[in-house]
């Protein structure tokens, strides 16, 4: 008994799915794109959600460290030069007060 010899072949991806794709292109170029937009979209939405947190976490910290350095302290300070202040309201009452006795 003499067998017959047989090539075997490896099956391709043209082989499995060629017919199909000549018949629905949307399936190599349009299938691709849309998964390429839709994987994108999360992508750029987690990188801008850890942008933002890290900024919101280093504002935090500034807060914090500024919040601890606060004191309230008064200030005096000159006249500019060349204004003239006016006479404070209390040494008026004084005066009119005086002579109304």
């Amino acid at each position: 008994m003499v067998f017959a010899k047989k090539s075997y072949r490896i099956a391709s991806v043209d082989d499995k799915f060629g017919s199909s794709i000549r018949k629905r292109p949307v399936l190599l170029f349009g299938l691709p794109f849309l998964l390429t937009i839709v994987a994108g979209s999360f992508a750029l939405s987690e990188l801008t959600a850890t942008k933002y947190n890290v900024h919101d976490n280093k504002t935090r910290a500034e807060a914090k460290d500024l919040d601890d350095d606060w004191e309230i302290k008064r200030v005096t300070s000159s006249p500019a030069p060349g204004v003239t202040t006016a006479p404070s309201s209390s040494s008026s009452t004084d005066s009119t007060a005086s002579s109304a006795k």
